[in-house]
């Protein structure tokens, strides 16, 4: 028996991680302990399943820069630690060891073997400085810096929001995201400055510039425990970008990242795991991206892309739901996309169709007729032929259907 298939059959408990981090096997032991069932984890990345503590401090060790993660795509050894495991169940204290391994169990394309066996509290070190934590990989284990983008702007490190640094600044908002804007490529100081600056004299904007780094750096200091805040920002003389090599996390990536998942998942006809992750990446979208830095023109196209991408979602989250038959579910999208894009003909065409197919022919013709309203008065065209003609079947459709219930009224009273 592989050393795969044999954690999978131990009573400890035990998962398979993928080189993405998404668990790819977990067993009977699992579930029990944890109380989530296999089919409610798989394809999920671990620490969206389990958040791990360190029992001596509290740290909280899962996240997208978790350490262990690190190790395992590194290939170097993770020794076994004792840690808090908490699933949305069940919280249990255990020691946990990482078997490494090039495997491909089933297709699975696991990377690496969780195993857990609980322990009682009593068993650990009562002594924190005695809890191994040197046994965590710290040289993989580099905070992570994460940053949401898509609505309202923050950046934190570890779970701690740069904000609550003394010295954070507003304008660090706008530098971080016109780097992140324009990652992994280095920027000239001089195109910054002006960004950031535009109505400032040059000299002037790159004395602001200095001064914005400077307490940038300070503030990543403050949050990393004093940590070299070139980990996430590399500059010189001529010009800045974020480090490509340090552990940053965005709900941009994250957001792209699940869409490509869903069209894969799409393309293998296996439609409710492409829901699913749908789902998700529209859960991430709560608004536009830097929303808050107006028309400015560095982050227009970047915008412009993801907001298409989100409507793109939404269409096909649509289209999904109203071939599983979920057609309330394939109504709102698409009435969130045309809440969006009021002239977006084909959200039209989707939506009279789930009207439609739902049995709410009146409401399908009725949104026909504000496809009409919305065309003319914003682009001053009317409905392309085919909508017009998809129209004409849900109209004629819904005029057999009432001469159809006429008919039986009629033979009902001769009765």
């Amino acid at each position: 028996m592989s050393d795969v298939l044999f954690a999978l059959h131990t009573a400890d408990g035990a998962f398979l991680l993928d080189d993405d981090a998404r668990i790819v096997g977990w067993n009977r032991a699992a579930e029990t302990l944890l109380g989530a069932t296999e089919a409610s984890v798989l394809g999920q990345r671990c620490y969206e399943v389990l958040v791990g503590q360190d029992p001596a401090t509290d740290r909280v060790l899962c996240g997208p820069g978790c350490p262990i993660l690190g190790a395992v795509r590194s290939g170097q050894p993770v020794p076994a630690h004792a840690l808090r495991l908490r699933s949305r169940a069940a919280t249990v204290m255990v020691n946990r060891s990482v078997l490494l391994r090039d495997l491909s169990v089933g297709g699975s394309g696991a990377r690496a073997v969780v195993v857990f066996h609980p322990v009682r509290s009593s068993d650990l070190p009562t002594d924190p400085a005695a809890s191994d934590r040197s046994s965590v990989p710290q040289a993989r284990g580099d905070p992570c810096l994460q940053i949401h983008t898509l609505g309202r702007f923050d950046a934190l490190v570890d779970g701690t929001s740069l904000r609550s640094s003394r010295y954070w600044r507003p304008k660090a908002r706008l530098l971080l995201a016109y780097l992140l804007t324009f990652r992994p490529h280095p920027v000239a100081r001089e195109v910054v400055a002006e960004a950031l600056w535009p109505e400032a004299a040059p000299l002037a904007a790159r004395q602001n510039l200095r001064v914005l780094v400077h307490g940038l750096r300070q503030a990543l200091s403050c949050v990393t425990a004093g940590q070299e805040s070139s980990h996430f920002l590399i500059s010189d003389q001529a010009s800045l970008r974020l480090n490509p090599a340090a552990p940053v996390w965005t709900d941009v990536d994250e957001f792209r990242s699940l869409l490509r998942e869903a069209r894969v998942l799409e393309a293998q006809g296996r439609a409710p795991a492409a829901l699913e992750r749908y789902q998700r990446a529209l859960a991430l979208y709560q608004g536009d991206y830097l929303a808050s830095e107006g028309d400015a023109d560095w982050c227009l196209e970047q915008r412009e892309h993801l907001r298409e991408q989100h409507l793109q979602a939404l269409e096909r989250l649509a289209l999904l739901s109203a071939g599983q038959g979920a057609y309330d579910q394939s109504i709102s999208a698409w009435q969130q996309a045309l809440t969006l894009d009021p002239t977006r003909e084909i959200a039209w065409q989707g939506l009279m169709r789930s009207l439609w197919q739902s049995g709410r022919r009146t409401h399908a013709l009725r949104a026909y007729q504000r496809c009409r309203y919305f065309l003319q008065r914003d682009l001053g065209v009317g409905p392309l032929p085919e909508t017009h003609a998809l129209y004409l079947r849900i109209r004629d459709d819904a005029t057999a259907a009432a001469m159809d219930t006429a008919g039986l009224a009629v033979v009902a009273g001769g009765c």
